[in-house]
């Protein structure tokens, strides 16, 4: 709780400046805090410098994903029926029109491996959803 708390006020001071938005006085850090504090405080301006040397100014388009739990091979032979490739696709459609531009698929060692049983119709469920 203490470290989120010093966290936060430290992101939300920021180093420059004296008030928060919220006009609490960045210098008064309690004195049983002011080693963690400089020491988070140096860490995040070693941090913040080393993201403005990189950063060329030009702000991305932000691409909200997920993982697709429905299609997770931890649900084992279920994934094989009708059922779940259907909810699946409904899950990617809606998905879709909630502006979710990427998915993350939990494909589990060793159920693709050719001597694993039913691989084949594992891999052709997985290239169907991908489709």
């Amino acid at each position: 709780m203490v470290w989120t708390l010093l966290s936060l006020a430290l992101i939300s001071c920021g180093r420059a400046q004296k008030t928060t938005a919220d006009g609490v006085n960045c210098a008064a850090v309690p004195q049983e805090y002011r080693i963690l504090y400089n020491e988070l405080a140096a860490k995040l301006d070693h941090l913040g410098k080393g993201v403005k040397s990189q950063w060329k100014g030009k702000k991305a388009a932000t691409a909200f994903g997920l993982k697709l739990l429905v299609a997770s091979s931890n649900r084992g032979e279920v994934l094989l029926t009708d059922r779940v490739f259907k909810a699946t696709v409904l899950t990617l459609d809606r998905l879709k029109s909630l502006g979710v531009r990427r998915v993350a698929l939990s494909i589990q060692y060793p159920i693709l491996s050719l001597s694993y049983q039913r691989s084949a119709e594992y891999s052709d469920f997985y290239k169907r959803v991908a489709q």
